[in-house]
Formats: C-alpha cells, structure tokens, sequence
C-alpha cells in the first residue's frame, strides 16, 4: 500500500493515510473494549516503587530492556542491507512486508499457543531464537532468498515477544497492579528501543558499512534479555515442565 501511495500521493499524504488509517482502527478498539471492573475514585501512585521489590518484575524489566535495544535493528536495517547485497530497491520493500508478515503469526500462533501451555514458555523460547536469528540467519544472508527467510522468521519470533509481554506482566500481577506495572515496563523500555537504532548506525559507521557489529548487537541483546526472562520464569517455578 505505501509504495503505491509513495508513487501517487507523495511521502507526507501517504504517512496522513496511515494516520488515519490508524485513528479508525484506535477509535474501534475504543469503542468495543470493556473493563472488568467498575471505576473506582482511589488514585494510585504516579511512581509505586515498591513495585520493584517484586523480583520476576524486576527480571523481565531488565531482559525487555536488553531486548527492546536490539528488538527493532533489522526493520530499521534489513531494508539498506538487502541494497549492500545488491537487490533492487523495487524489491527490497517487500522483504520488510515479509517481516511485518511474519510479525502478524507471530502475533497470532504464539498466544494461542500460550493457552496450552504456558505465557513464559512461549515467551522465553521466542526471545531466544529472536536473537539466535540474527546470528544464524542474519550473518549469512546474502541472496533475496535467505535475506527474506531471516525477515520472515525474526518478524515471526519478535511479533511473538511483543504480543507475549503484556500477558506475562499480567500473570504475575494482582489485577490492580497491572496497568502501573504495564505504564512502568513500557516506560522504562522506551528508551531502549530509541536507542537501539543510532546504536547500530554509530556501529555501521564505525565498521566502515560493515553490517556485523550491528548484527552482533541484535544478537547479544535479544539473547541476554531471553536469559533474564529464563531466570524470571525460573523464580515463579524451578520445574522445567511446569505450566508457566
């Protein structure tokens, strides 16, 4: 849709669809959700740090951290890269429609998933193979055909991640503690995620257009952050077969 519009309407008309595009489907979200409780006067806390005395909270704030820095570099990268390898520019917009694609399974597969099985079973698995697709598919992708699997399976897995976060919060929250738990988590995480591209640039620029310390950074991080998220899961129960 963006590159017809690109072609027709121009780059600021294309983003102003998008906007609205985006209003119409916020507006019927809004309309349709419903809370589970009534509204109640009591005001919490702008900043309740006795949420950090909560150890599982503690561990996932820190492996979304690490994951968050490293979660967005192929979507802001794979694009430039797939030009260093040579493909048409004609091309290279739909390897990131193939990423966005595989971001919507795995926005849908993983959680249902979930259900059967365990939120942190899910979870953990897929921020680990996140990172491992980078070092493993990423690192060796030169033609289309291995540049498009790897957009595919690390949209796959990362979709999963994004769409598993807030039910995993959830679960180890009492209900009123959530939406304070899910505004602090995302709030703290947010400046991961912003500083995960100039993070790569400033690499991509210091290795002289090599793409492997940012590539290494998107590695290291998705799994370091997989490893807290372990650890986190761990602490609510040691069996490994346990429904989490």
């Amino acid at each position: 849709m963006f590159q017809h519009l690109f072609e027709r309407v121009g780059f600021g008309w294309a983003v102003r669809i998008s906007g609205f595009i985006s209003l119409a489907a916020c507006c019927i979200a809004v309309a349709t959700i419903t809370s589970l409780r009534p509204p109640t006067q009591q005001k919490a806390p702008l900043l309740d740090l006795t949420l950090f005395h909560d150890v599982p909270f503690v561990l996932m704030v820190a492996g979304s951290i690490l994951i968050c820095l490293g979660l967005f570099i192929p979507f802001f990268y794979i694009a430039d890269y797939a030009k260093d390898q040579h493909i048409s520019a004609n091309t290279v917009f739909y390897i990131i429609s193939a990423m966005n694609g595989g971001g919507i399974l795995g926005r849908l597969l993983p959680p249902l998933l979930s259900d059967a099985v365990g939120k942190f079973n899910v979870m953990v698995p897929c921020a680990l193979l996140m990172g491992l697709s980078a070092f493993v598919f990423w690192t060796f992708a030169k033609s289309l055909v291995a540049i498009i699997l790897f957009a595919v399976v690390y949209g796959f897995f990362s979709g999963a991640f994004i769409a598993m976060l807030i039910p995993c919060v959830a679960q180890i929250s009492q209900l009123n503690e959530i939406g304070t738990k899910i505004g602090l988590l995302y709030s703290i995480i947010s400046f991961a995620a912003l500083a995960g591209g100039p993070a790569a640039g400033a690499l991509l620029r210091a290795g002289h257009g090599s793409y492997t310390g940012m590539i290494v950074l998107c590695g290291v991080s998705n799994v370091a952050g997989a490893l807290f998220m372990l650890v986190a899961r761990l602490r609510l129960d040691r069996r490994i077969l346990a429904l989490v």
